[in-house]
């Protein structure tokens, strides 16, 4: 449980940074301890502030397979979260507020609001250093990949771990 806060938080704070990199003046940030609390506020000039809750799904959790039963399709683990995630706030967005469920599968694949919520960013900083759409994109995805894969090993490594602490019966 602990290795998988560590992976959020590090997914969150990439998303603060680059956040902070498209210009936006004030951020707030609440690293999870409580679940009823978002993940991020993103405020930009002249826009509505953006509510940003971060979650990894695995595609191959029996609780997703059984909800979904059939049509699974390429990230469909992901597409069920943003719905779920979207529902659980509701109470949260508003005409004032706008909300990304930023969501990942833990074998790599974005969620379409995390993509067009990095596309929106990246195209700021693109504009405004003269930078190619594309190179600011594979750099924004290459830090998520890698603070998603950095938490799945040390996942793994502590689930491994336990394996080897725990008495076979």
């Amino acid at each position: 449980k602990d290795a998988s806060l560590r992976r959020h938080n590090a997914i969150a704070e990439q998303l603060l940074l680059m956040s902070k990199a498209a210009g936006a003046f004030h951020t707030t940030w609440t690293p999870k301890f409580d679940q009823c609390q978002p993940d991020l506020e993103v405020f930009f000039p002249s826009q509505t502030p953006s509510i940003i809750e971060v979650s990894v799904i695995s595609p191959s959790c029996p609780s997703f397979i059984q909800s979904i039963k059939s049509h699974i399709f390429p990230r469909a683990a992901a597409k069920a979260r943003e719905a779920s995630k979207t529902n659980n706030y509701k109470h949260l967005i508003s005409h004032s507020r706008s909300f990304f469920p930023a969501v990942l599968e833990a074998y790599g694949s974005f969620g379409p609001q995390l993509e067009s919520l990095i596309h929106q960013w990246a195209f700021k900083i693109s504009v405004a250093s003269n930078t190619p759409l594309a190179r600011v994109l594979n750099n924004w995805r290459s830090s998520l990949s890698v603070a998603l894969h950095r938490g799945n090993a040390k996942i793994s490594f502590c689930l491994g771990t336990r394996a080897l602490i725990i008495p076979i019966p």
